[in-house]
Parts: structure tokens; sequence; C-alpha cells
């Protein structure tokens, strides 16, 4: 009988241990996260990163912001006003005027606002890149200048390499991506998944650049979020609280908005180096499904 008791104490102290060990990880991350002087560091000492991330916090204010300003203060307003004076259509005449102006906002999305967002999306990707390269390089290597290749064949076998990475990386977050999409149709159980994976996605995206000046394989990058998924749920928590809550384009604009910082703070966070304490007692398998799904693509359409 104390045998069993013995057993059972022990049990419930590892299970403590555990208990400890992730809540501290967690916390750790969600510290890192919002290191902001980090980020000032950074501007202070580099104008060419401040440049950058200003540049992207102003176009993104104008463009998301901006847009769903115009439209829902001035644009959907005006021409419903019109439809209702010309026509004489009210809120109490049934659903054409509704309808109306749901055409109307389909409408201006189509025309204006997805064209915005891709300009958007092509101008963040050139900068983030930027950003990410001359934080690196500030960091490890002293000075915010990129060094170039010195020969031809350098830079054609570095972009080709770089290109290949690039396409398979962006296919498994998308395949994420539409998971977290997919878990939060699930009833009850499935927003909350879903939003538990869009921290981990989230802080995979802040961390890429990082890793990949340091020439880590896409499963290298995989497993090491695996392996600390409570330090990477914490990083990755902060962003998506301010995404989660928002519609989908808003939340996108805030993400445009927010990511350089946090793209620094991931660059400047040294999770591979802490104790051996900030590896999870267990991994989680967070990425094998979408790491299937990716390789079975590859597969086929080699």
């Amino acid at each position: 009988m104390s045998r069993n008791k013995g057993v059972i104490k022990n049990a419930g102290t590892d299970w403590q241990a555990v208990t400890i060990v992730l809540t501290t990880s967690f916390l750790e991350g969600v510290a890192d996260s919002l290191a902001f002087p980090k980020v000032s560091t950074v501007l202070e000492k580099s104008e060419r990163i401040s440049t950058r991330v200003q540049r992207c916090v102003i176009i993104n204010l104008v463009l998301f912001l901006g847009c769903l300003h115009l439209l829902d203060g001035y644009v959907v307003s005006f021409f419903y006003f019109i439809l209702k004076t010309i026509w004489g259509w009210s809120s109490g005449q049934g659903d054409e005027p509704e309808a109306a102006k749901l055409l109307l906002q389909y409408t201006y999305n189509l025309i204006w606002v997805y064209p915005i967002y891709c300009l958007s999306f092509i101008l963040n990707s050139v900068w983030y890149q930027d950003i990410a390269e001359d934080t690196y390089n500030l960091l490890f290597n002293g000075s915010s200048t990129r060094e170039r290749a010195s020969t031809n064949v350098s830079v054609i076998s570095a972009i080709s390499s770089k290109a290949a990475e690039t396409t398979i990386s962006l296919l498994l977050e998308t395949m994420v991506a539409l998971l977290v999409t997919g878990l939060n149709l699930v009833p009850h159980v499935g927003p909350t998944l879903s939003f538990i994976l869009m921290c981990w996605l989230y802080a995979l995206y802040c961390f890429e650049f990082k890793w990949s000046s340091f020439r880590w394989s896409l499963d290298k990058r995989l497993a090491f979020i695996e392996d600390r998924w409570p330090y990477f749920l914490g990083f990755g928590l902060p962003l998506s609280c301010v995404t989660v809550f928002s519609s989908r384009f808003l939340s996108s604009g805030l993400f445009a908005i927010l990511y350089p910082a946090f793209l620094i703070l991931a660059t400047a966070t040294n999770p591979e180096a802490r104790s051996s304490e900030s590896k999870a007692p267990f991994r989680i398998p967070i990425f094998t499904l979408p790491q299937l799904i990716n390789k079975c693509f590859f597969f086929f359409f080699k």
C-alpha cells in the first residue's frame, strides 16, 4: 500500500515538474515576443532598417486601413444614399437595398481593395526580406549592409536554391493556413485548435527568415518548433490575439503593420541558445499532416 502511495506521489511530482517546464517555456515565448525595447535598439542602430520599417507601416496604414475607412465611411454610404434618393429605397422596403449595398461592397473590393492587397503583398515581401537580412547582419555581423556574391555563378546558384526552398516553404505554410481555416469550422473545439495552430504558424513566419540565414532546412525548422512548442505557442500568441478578432481584410492589414516588429524580435531572440529546459518534455507533431501533403504534392508533380 505504501509502495503504491509512493508511485502516485512520484507521478504527481513528475506532472508538476512537467507543468512548470511547459508554463515557463510558454511565458518565455510571450516575454520574448513583447520585448519591444529590442526593436527600438535595432531601429536606433540602423537607419536603413528604420526607413524600411517606416515605409512598411505607412504604406500598410494607407492601403489597408485607409481603404477600409474609405469603403465604410464614404464609398458605400454615398452610393447607398444615391439609391435611396433616386429610387426611394429605404431599409424598410425589403431586401433590395441591402442586396444593392452588398453588391457595391463586392464591386469595390474587386476593382480596388483586392488589387491594393496584391500590391501591398508584393511590397511587403520585398521589405520584409530586406528588414530580416539587415537585422540579421546587424546583430550577427555587426553591420546592416549586405554583402554581395562575388560571381555570377554563385548568384545564380543562390537564387535557384532560394527559389526552390521558398516554393516548398510557401506551399507548406499554405497547407497550414488552410488547416487553420478548416479547424475554425469544427464545432466547439475547432476555433480553439485553430487559434493555437495560428500561433505556431505566426511564430514560424517570424523566425523563418532568421533560420533561412542559418541555412536550416525546412524539416529542421519545423522540428525545432515541434520540440519547443510551448515557447513558440507563447511567441505567436500576441500577434494572433491582435489579428484573430478582426475581419479578414483588417487582420491582414494589422498583421502587415505589426509583422516587421515581430520579425526583428525573432531575429534578436535566441531560443536555440537557451538551456535544455526550453525543450518541451514531449513533442507535438504540429506539422506532420501538412508535411505529408507537401511531400505527396511534390511526388506527384515533380
